[in-house]
Parts: structure tokens; sequence; C-alpha cells
């Protein structure tokens, strides 16, 4: 799926594994599952090794070169395709075997826009008849949905409430524009005041609603990125709401280089430590 074993000479000797367990941290099947292919610079770093400890997996190795040249004249196959690594085109040619003139590795990677973040291709070999090629695409958005997958009704109600309050102003104001075309003999001279007075204080409640909503849409998004409880800030609503703002733009990654957001995942590349 990943890797070639250390341990592994033949395509038999991989049918002999116990696959029904759980992945092992050492051994063939973890090898499998988790060995990679020396970058350029640990091969000339060691020329003639064939397997180093895989430091990025915390386990398994890495295979030279060299090593699967071996492999695979010792199996008469053509070359090593592997998955499961992200790369920025979707896929990754190796250095070529010189006996074959093929690439001696090939690494395909399915998934575009990894993480939502990578920004990167994806791609799959098809086979047709004699021939190989390989198909790179591009992600799709997603449907939407709200962030940390909030209630519907909940988020909604200071946006109803908003339009709510926009509704009767704009009522309001037509109710004020009429007045002022009717004759005001026999209206109080107080009455257009008291509308112009009622259309301010709805003004200010309408203002009060979009802040609201503003700040939860805010709020909403820093408790997904929080893991699921939002801080809430001690500070007058102006710079509250700044509050809320700055850690959502801190947040979101701003390297756009794919090697950059690769060093940055580098944590989660590891194989996760299991209980014995």
């Amino acid at each position: 799926r990943r890797g070639l074993p250390r341990r592994i000479q033949t395509l038999t000797d991989i049918t002999h594994i116990h696959r029904f367990r759980e992945p092992p941290p050492s051994g063939p099947m973890c090898d499998l599952i988790w060995s990679d292919p020396m970058d350029e610079e640990e091969e000339e770093a060691s020329p003639d090794a064939l397997y180093l400890h895989n430091d990025l997996r915390g386990c398994s190795y890495v295979f030279s070169y060299n090593a699967v040249c071996q492999f695979l004249r010792n199996n008469n196959l053509l070359c090593v395709i592997r998955a499961h690594e992200a790369q920025d085109e979707g896929y990754r040619l190796y250095k070529k075997n010189v006996l074959t003139g093929f690439p001696s590795v090939i690494c395909i990677f399915s998934a575009p826009n990894y993480c939502d973040a990578y920004n990167n291709k994806a791609a799959i070999i098809r086979f047709h008849q004699s021939m190989m090629n390989i198909r790179q695409f591009t992600s799709s958005p997603h449907p939407y949905y709200l962030p940390n997958f909030g209630n519907a009704f909940t988020w909604s109600l200071p946006f109803v409430a908003e339009k709510v309050s926009d509704l009767l102003l704009t009522i309001w104001h037509l109710v004020d524009d009429e007045m002022e075309d009717l004759d005001l003999g026999a209206v109080s001279p107080q009455d257009p005041g008291e509308i112009r007075t009622k259309i301010l204080q709805m003004g200010k409640v309408a203002r009060m609603y979009k802040t609201l909503r503003e700040e939860n849409d805010g709020a909403i998004q820093l408790k997904a990125f929080a893991g699921g409880k939002a801080p809430m800030p001690q500070a007058s609503p102006p710079a509250a709401s700044a509050q809320l703002q700055d850690p959502i733009a801190q947040s979101q990654p701003k390297a756009e280089d794919f090697h950059a957001l690769k060093k940055v995942d580098r944590v989660n590349e590891r194989r996760p430590e299991l209980p014995e």
C-alpha cells in the first residue's frame, strides 16, 4: 500500500504475512504500510545504505533506489506503484531504472486539496490495453455546511431578527414619507416627530441585530477552531468583535506553498501511538 518491506524478498513472502490484526509497530506488515522512498538528500548523505530509519513516520524505514531496483529485479517487475503520500501534482515519478528506462517508483495521491488546505492536484493511473497514463484532477467545492456542523435554526435567529428589523424600519420610512404628503390639519403636530423617533429607534435595533449576527458568526467559526468551545472575550462590544475576528484570521493557514504546508503537517504524518 505504501512501501517496500525490508525483510520481504519476493511477492510470495507478502502472502505469508498475518494481516488479520492491528498493524504492529515493526516488521513486514508495518513496512508495507509505513515505509517511504528516500529523498534525494537522504540518498546523497548515505549513498551505500539500502534502508534507513524513517524519522518522519516514527517507525519502519526509508528505502533507497538500489533497494527498489534489487526488489524489481528479483521479482521480474517493472516498478513499484505506491500511494498515501501527499503530492503537489497528484503524482511523483522517482528515478528511472537503468535496465528498463521506467521510473523505479511511482507515487499516486488521489485526494485533491488535501485537508482543505494543501491546494494540491490529485491523480489516478489509467490502464487501457497496453497503455498506461496518469490523469490529474482538481477538487470540487464542498456542499455548504455551518462551521462545526452547527444547528441551522440556532444560527439563523440573529439573521432573521436583523431582517425583520430591516423590514419594520422600511415600513416606518414609508409611513413617514406618506405622512409628509398628508394634510396635517387634523393630525397632532407631534405625530410626525413621534414617527421619526420610532424610526431612529428601529434603526438602532437594526444595527444591534446586525452586530449580534456578525459576532454570532465569528463565535461559531472560532468555536470550530477551538475544538468546540469558544472563549468569551472580556471587552466592550467593538473590542469584543475585534477579539473574535483576529483569532479566526490567525487560525487560517496563510502559507500558500505546498511544501511549507507539508512541513507544518509533519507531526500528523507519524504513526499514532497505540496502547499495547
